[in-house]
């Protein structure tokens, strides 16, 4: 549900700034006609983009929740159980591995 909410928190804001964008003016320097009406135009562009790289990086975040919920169901099943036991006696080599690759490719 919080991606959904942050979904529609970032459609409000866009909608937002659709309005300010509508009071600009291709004839006037800078398109708005006084500097406060411009900085609040790139304040909220400058809220927008960080919202949506927060929700971006939560999107990123949950396919990995999905594989854990099924490496939980898989426990349940004795042959599928097996590569989720390995996995898990393995994950201190695999952080190690990961710990290598991002230092290496970073």
């Amino acid at each position: 549900f919080v991606l959904v909410g942050l979904w529609i928190v970032q459609l409000v804001r866009l909608s937002d700034l659709t309005t300010i964008m509508k009071t600009g003016n291709t004839l006037v320097p800078g398109t708005f006609a006084d500097d406060a009406t411009r900085y609040q135009f790139f304040a909220k562009v400058d809220d927008i983009v960080k919202e949506t790289h927060l929700f971006r990086t939560l999107l990123s975040v949950y396919p990995f929740i999905i594989v854990s919920r099924f490496f939980k169901a898989f426990s349940s099943q004795p042959r599928l159980a097996m590569v989720t036991n390995t996995l898990s006696q393995a994950s201190i080599d695999i952080f190690h591995f990961g710990v290598v690759f991002a230092s290496v490719f970073t």
